[in-house]
């Protein structure tokens, strides 16, 4: 690989050497890559757990912006986290997602992330957005009633549903998509994330309706 200096950039290094196929065994361009660099590489790695941190308290801070101005869509409500979760990003739900008890949603549409928020995608998991039956008695018979219903909506393969998939815990997810550079406006790239967030409440907020409905038409049965 050719000679490097300083004032050649450390991604273009990366590059570089991740191309380069020459050697075997220690030899590999690329481990050697490794082994110059391993001080920097630690302190570059070292770095990634503070970098979440931030990342997800960014995301927390969208319940300020809703909270404070930013339009929340028509019909819904917001908390700043779910009743019986750790606080993650904003809650919307709707009046007729509350069976029980009208301070506390069955089910909600709420924005999440695992445990390293990368918005590239490239390291972590990106955050997502989605519908979910909360931990409610009345939220844990919503989940299965609500798996094939979101099943013969994708199907239609609507183009407002484009990146939605069914999920597990949520009956119905979306990672928020971003830019690989993201970072560089950070701004921008918050109100991207809020705009994906609240386009998919809309977006579903009648579905919900409709399986609260069915719902409680078992119930009646």
């Amino acid at each position: 690989m050719t000679a490097t200096n300083d004032n050649v950039g450390m991604d273009e290094v990366l590059d570089a050497a991740l191309e380069e196929e020459s050697g075997s065994g220690l030899k590999n361009e690329r481990l050697q890559f490794f082994f110059r660099h391993q001080p920097m590489i630690r302190t570059w790695q070292a770095l990634a757990p503070e970098a979440w941190r931030e990342v997800a308290a960014t995301l927390r801070s969208l319940y300020e912006d809703l909270a404070g101005g930013t339009s929340v869509p028509d019909g819904f409500s917001l908390l700043r986290s779910l009743p019986d979760r750790d606080a993650h990003g904003p809650v919307l739900y709707r009046e007729d997602w509350c069976l029980t008890d009208p301070a506390v949603p069955d089910l909600a549409w709420v924005l999440w992330w695992d445990k390293a928020p990368d918005p590239s995608g490239s390291w972590g998991s990106r955050p997502y957005s989605g519908l979910l039956p909360t931990g409610t008695e009345t939220g844990k018979r919503l989940r299965p009633l609500l798996k094939p219903m979101v099943k013969e909506r994708l199907r239609r393969q609507d183009p407002v549903d484009a990146g939605f998939e069914p999920g597990d815990w949520f009956s119905v997810f979306r990672y928020a998509t971003s830019s690989e550079r993201w970072y560089e406006s950070i701004p921008e790239w918050r109100q991207n994330v809020l705009d994906q967030f609240l386009a998919g409440a809309v977006s579903w907020a009648s579905f919900g309706s409709e399986g609260v409905l069915r719902l409680r038409a078992s119930n009646a049965g």
